[in-house]
């Protein structure tokens, strides 16, 4: 499901936390197999972590958001993940 900060109406799909801990996994580990210079021509220079998914670009955090409705994010858009607001964070471990 999708969700909107309520401070900037960005709009994101939100992620359980296993899905945000598979997902940092995976990068990281794609991420180890890259030379420098690959990870430089896509400018990634450091490992993900599980603190990339707890917030908008705004910095409101994941629990200030609500569910998207039909208007808030046009058809065709490009949209990342987040922490589903209804998510408990726990160890960041």
């Amino acid at each position: 499901m999708n969700v909107t900060c309520n401070k900037c109406g960005w709009v994101y799909f939100e992620q359980t936390m296993e899905q945000v801990r598979k997902a940092v996994t995976d990068f990281n580990a794609y991420f180890d197999t890259l030379t420098p210079k690959q990870r430089k021509s896509m400018g990634w220079k450091k490992h993900t972590s599980i603190k990339g998914y707890l917030g908008c670009w705004c910095g409101n955090p994941y629990t200030n958001f609500r569910y998207s409705v039909a208007g808030d994010v046009p058809n065709g858009s490009t949209i990342g993940p987040i922490l589903g607001f209804d998510q408990k964070v726990g160890d960041l471990g």
